[in-house]
Formats: structure tokens, C-alpha cells, sequence
């Protein structure tokens, strides 16, 4: 028999492994990157415990996920129970091209506030429509019995019934196991981050940014002007990227310095309140205008024309920062 587990890297998602392979059951873990996170983490880890695994791109998904989440969101715009059923979803179609039985998480009961309490491990299996085949081995004990416990294939006795933020249990599963490398706590998706996500809120739900730009939402400084928003490199790796997604950019002229792209939003935008009597064009090139030094500065606009413009003054330029 085989079964596939969903392989973050951290320390629950290796014990679940460790424990299924222990009741003769062949595992193979399966990773997911995405927008907004990667696999560095489980690649890392899966290497240092031998561990052979696979990584799934679910992109553009999870990007779909993200307008519409069913579950809505944690914090932030992070969709957690809706992007935790497609990881199931994807991981079952890479077990029915195995020939695999079931699917593991390392998820447990009560370990994170959102997407760990007992109703959304429900509503997460609500969301799969596969029925019981994913098992918890860390919280098997405290919740129902799944399918591969009740044919027997898996024996419940040797599961586990661990709940909360506490890490004794998993410790001292490590030594049973002989674990000596794993991942910190932590999923890292991007999502989580109160920056990024209300930045991709603005950029998403109010100014209509598609999949094809959503790179540009995580990288450089954001200003929210009267009518859009404007990003500016912090670094030549960024501007590099800011060509990369178009070339309509403002740049600066005769100074070395940063470049920057203005995107428009939809009407009604709840635009910057600092500043009056100023149009979005003359703001961006005063922003960018104020990392290129002291005194006044060409700007070249995204149309080719060329203005002279003073730099904005430091803590206006503060205010206007979406953070």
C-alpha cells in the first residue's frame, strides 16, 4: 500500500511520515510552491532525512482561491482552509496516478487558531469531497476514524492524539524516530506577512491586478496616490524586474537611483488624503525623486516626457507608504 503525505518540511509533516512508514506503509511526501511560497523548506529537509519527494505547482489555483475563498481569510489575505483543500485535491490526484491508498497531513488539532480547530479540519474535508481518506496521525486519536483506520490498513493504536501549540510530544517523537534535522514551525507563505497582504488586498480587490503582474506585488516600496499606486525598486534585482513586467516606467535622468510603476485603480479607490491639488504623475516622480538624493531632479515619465521635479519630503513620503 501506498499513501501520499503533504511535506512541508517541518517538523509534524516528517513525524507523520515517519510514522505511517512504520506501519509498512510505502509514503511518498509531495510539496507544493506556489505565487507565494516555495519548497526550499521541504527540499532542505526532505534531503537531510533521505527522503525522496515530489513538488506540485499550484499557482494558478491558488491564485483563483485567493479572489474567492470559500473560507474566507486568516489575518490577513491568506485563504488557509480553502488552500489547504486544494493541496489535498492535488496531492489525491497524484496518489491516483501511483496507485496510492490515502493521504497524511501533519496537521494538529488546536496548533494554529485558523485552519487547525476541529470545524475546519471538517470543513476542509467538506471542501476536498473525498470522503475520510485523509489521516492526521499526529491528532488521529482525537478525531473521528478514517478510512484507512477502519479497514484496518492503519493501526489506530500506534496514532497519536496531540493538540495545541506545545512541541513535547513531537520532540520526543524525534528521538523514538531518530530525528536530529527538521524544519522550524512556520508554514512561510508570503500571505501571512501584514505587508503583502494588504498590499495585494489594495492591488487585488481595488485596483484589479491580475495573475500575470502578481510578482510585482512583492516586491518594492507601495504608495497609495489619489488614483493608483506606485511601486519603486529598492535594488537592481527589482528594477530588473519592473522592466521584465513593462516597460511604461518612470525613471530617473542624469542620477543613479531607483525606477518606479504607476498602476491605475478602480473608481472610488480610497486614494492618499495628505496631499492636495496634485496629480498621481507629479506625486511618483516626487517619490522617486526622493531616493535619488538632495535638490531637484529629471524625471523621465512612462510617456517619454521629462519634468523637473522637487523630491518629496521624507515623512510625507512616510505617510503615503502602504505598510
Amino acid at each position: 500500500m501506498k499513501a501520499v503525505a503533504l511535506f512541508s518540511g517541518g517538523l509534524d509533516s516528517l513525524l507523520s511520515v515517519r510514522i505511517v512508514e512504520s506501519q509498512g506503509i510505502d509514503v511518498i511526501p509531495v510539496s507544493f510552491i506556489s505565487h507565494f511560497f516555495d519548497d526550499e523548506k521541504a527540499r532542505k529537509n526532505a534531503t537531510a532525512n533521505n527522503l525522496d519527494f515530489i513538488t506540485i505547482d499550484i499557482s494558478h489555483k491558488h491564485f483563483e482561491i485567493l479572489l474567492h475563498p470559500q473560507y474566507g481569510y486568516g489575518k490577513g489575505i491568506n485563504p488557509c482552509v480553502d488552500c489547504h483543500a486544494l493541496m489535498i485535491k492535488e496531492a489525491y490526484s497524484y496518489m491516483n496516478e501511483i496507485g496510492g491508498g490515502f493521504l497524511i497531513t501533519g496537521e494538529v488539532l488546536g496548533q494554529r487558531p485558523k485552519s487547525q480547530t476541529k470545524e475546519n479540519l471538517n470543513n476542509v474535508d467538506k471542501l476536498t469531497e473525498l470522503g475520510d481518506i485523509t489521516l492526521r496521525p499526529l491528532s488521529a486519536k482525537l478525531l473521528k476514524p478514517t478510512w484507512p483506520e477502519r479497514v484496518d490498513i492503519i493501526d489506530r493504536d500506534k496514532l497519536y492524539g496531540v493538540s495545541g501549540r506545545s512541541r513535547e510530544v513531537q520532540i520526543e517523537l524525534t528521538r523514538k524516530f531518530g530525528i536530529t534535522e527538521y524544519g522550524s514551525p512556520g508554514g512561510g507563505c508570503l500571505l501571512t506577512s501584514e505587508v503583502i497582504s494588504k498590499r495585494l488586498y489594495i492591488a487585488i480587490k481595488e485596483c484589479g491586478i491580475d495573475e500575470s503582474l502578481i510578482n510585482l506585488m512583492l516586491i518594492g516600496r507601495h504608495f497609495r496616490l489619489n488614483e493608483s499606486i506606485f511601486i519603486v525598486s529598492r535594488n537592481q534585482r527589482e528594477g530588473e524586474i519592473l522592466r521584465k513586467y513593462g516597460s511604461a516606467l518612470f525613471e530617473l535622468l542624469d542620477v543613479k537611483g531607483p525606477s518606479g510603476k504607476l498602476f491605475m485603480c478602480f473608481e472610488g479607490f480610497n486614494g492618499q488624503v495628505e496631499i492636495s491639488e496634485e496629480d498621481d504623475l507629479i506625486l511618483a516622480a516626487r517619490i522617486l525623486a526622493r531616493y535619488a538624493g538632495n535638490g531637484s531632479v529629471k524625471v523621465q515619465l512612462p510617456d517619454f516626457n521629462i519634468i523637473t521635479v522637487e523630491p518629496m519630503d521624507k515623512f510625507l513620503c512616510e505617510k503615503l507608504l502602504i505598510r
